[in-house]
């Protein structure tokens, strides 16, 4: 049916197009501990003395830091539209130079040198605090890849800054690396293709350790979040060019949990589609 498909062509034009909204402010800081960058933005005239949601983007391995903030048009969508602070830390080059997560004995980065990424993003945190209000309900972390195990790793270390995450093509610790032991209920959205070629759906290992199945890593989560033990699936289509989504989801008394898993989806997921909902996912589970 031509006349449908040019509508959803049109359709498809509409939401990919870039994000209206106010104008986004973008400042680099170093943290002063550790000398390294971040950047933070912040919706223009937006007000330091008001507690603020803040939302930390972590990138993929070897990927410059802004790659990620731009796939998802998390500039607008969150700092612009949401008055959000939305915080955009850096990785440490490897051995190869490029930049890298300390976030599991199986991800990521070559060469020994193991910085403490944790301890690194807490100071970043620390440093926005003393610049902005910040509301400490409303602190989520969204990464890919090896920013999404990064993600997991800074939610099970038990300092208790992350209420939420969104993990996307990631995974939890594995069974060599440290207990996960959050400080208490942590809402915890993984999105993985079930065909990821890299990070695998079933789980696997690299040279240095194993990491779990994408639902071993939300089980994880829904064990330690007291949630239901069975989930409410359903599926859905977002237009007819992209892979249908299973979206399976917990009931948790103080937080939530959720997979969804990308019906012949790779590592590199078209999700930009989805970023309002992602983000809805975190602000929903206070």
């Amino acid at each position: 049916m031509p006349g449908k498909r040019v509508r959803e062509l049109f359709v498809i034009g509409l939401l990919l197009s870039p994000a209206c909204g106010p104008p986004v402010q973008t400042r680099v800081f170093v943290e002063p501990a550790t000398a390294r960058r971040y950047t933070v933005l912040a919706r223009e005239g937006h007000d330091p003395r008001a507690p603020s949601a803040v939302l930390f983007v972590l990138h993929p391995y070897a990927t410059d830091p802004s790659v990620l903030l731009h796939n998802y048009g998390l500039g607008r969508r969150v700092a612009g539209t949401r008055d959000w602070l939305v915080v955009v830390p850096e990785g440490t080059p490897d051995s190869t130079g490029r930049l890298s997560w300390n976030a599991s004995a199986a991800c990521c980065g070559a060469g020994p040198a193991r910085p403490d990424d944790v301890r690194y993003l807490r100071l970043v945190l620390e440093d926005v605090r003393r610049r902005a209000a910040i509301d400490p309900a409303r602190v989520h972390a969204f990464g890919e890849s090896n920013g999404g195990f990064m993600a997991h790793r800074w939610a099970c270390a038990g300092g208790g800054e992350l209420r939420g995450i969104v993990s996307i093509a990631g995974a939890a610790p594995g069974p060599d690396d440290p207990p996960c032991t959050p400080a208490g209920p942590v809402s915890v959205l993984e999105v993985h293709g079930d065909r990821d070629e890299m990070v695998r759906y079933q789980g696997g290992r690299s040279a240095r350790g194993r990491y779990p199945a994408a639902r071993e890593s939300v089980e994880m989560w829904r064990a330690l979040d007291r949630c239901d033990p069975l989930p409410r699936t359903s599926r859905e289509r977002r237009l007819l060019l992209f892979e249908p989504l299973q979206v399976e989801s917990w009931s948790c008394p103080s937080a939530r949990v959720a997979l969804w898993t990308v019906a012949g989806g790779g590592h590199q997921l078209r999700l930009r589609l989805w970023t309002d909902a992602m983000i809805d996912f975190l602000d929903a589970g206070r």
